[in-house]
């Protein structure tokens, strides 16, 4: 296979060896496969996105996302004293959204509901009636400021992913559609109440800007979605 001699195959099974890139990628266009680059999604650029969008933001700030700010000031995304230009900033939201996908990240995990007919309304009412702090971001927190179609995947930030998923009947499904992500002092900064949505009232959201970066890593109308809050797409 792939002019690889079984001994070499079994050298790199046991840890004994590494293969060049090369070699990799020959071993899976064998077997059907590409060898592809992703961004690690990280959560210092959402610092940094956040800061640069509202001087008010308090989240947790480090030297990573100092850096990242250096590191858009240099794009020219940024100015001087760490303030987004007014005609950047939707596409620094954007940008950061498809650089650090809601979808990607290793702390979130994914959950079906154990009710077949529950939806993401059922999930955040559940958790508000547990009395579990949360912050609804995605799809649904997008077409509760302004109704587009697309995603209704339950993506919420919550203190503690155990606790939230047992309030709410959630059972862990690597596919599944509900996906939750802890607190981190960075995404969940700024969550607030709204009092009349599209949908229901009094749904506790991600602050814009997060709901702007969370829907521009989503596949199919994600990208859309965070188009039309921005104001680039009417």
């Amino acid at each position: 296979m792939a002019n690889v001699s079984p001994s070499y195959l079994s050298r790199i099974e046991a840890g004994q060896s590494i293969p060049t890139t090369d070699m990799a990628t020959k071993l899976l266009e064998m077997v059907g496969y590409t060898i592809g680059v992703q961004p690690a999604p990280q959560i210092a650029p959402i610092a940094a996105t956040r800061k640069a969008c509202d001087p008010t933001w308090d989240g947790t700030w480090d030297a990573a996302a100092e850096a990242w700010l250096n590191r858009y000031q240099r794009a020219g995304w940024v100015d001087g004293v760490g303030s987004v230009k007014p005609n950047k900033r939707p596409d620094l939201l954007i940008r950061t959204g498809l650089t650090s996908c809601v979808y990607n990240r290793p702390t979130g995990m994914c959950f079906t509901p154990a009710e077949p007919t529950a939806t993401w309304l059922d999930v955040v009412e559940r958790l508000a009636q547990a009395d579990i702090d949360y912050a609804l971001t995605g799809g649904p927190a997008a077409n509760q400021i302004i109704n587009m179609g697309g995603g209704l995947d339950a993506i919420v930030y919550v203190p503690d992913i155990d606790e939230a998923a047992e309030a709410a009947g959630l059972c862990q499904d690597p596919v599944g559609w509900a996906v939750l992500l802890p607190f981190n002092g960075v995404c969940e900064v700024g969550r607030f109440i709204q009092q009349q949505g599209c949908f229901a009232d009094g749904v506790q959201l991600a602050a814009i800007d997060q709901v702007i970066i969370d829907c521009a890593g989503i596949p199919k109308r994600g990208l859309d979605q965070a188009q039309y809050l921005t104001g680039k797409r009417i």
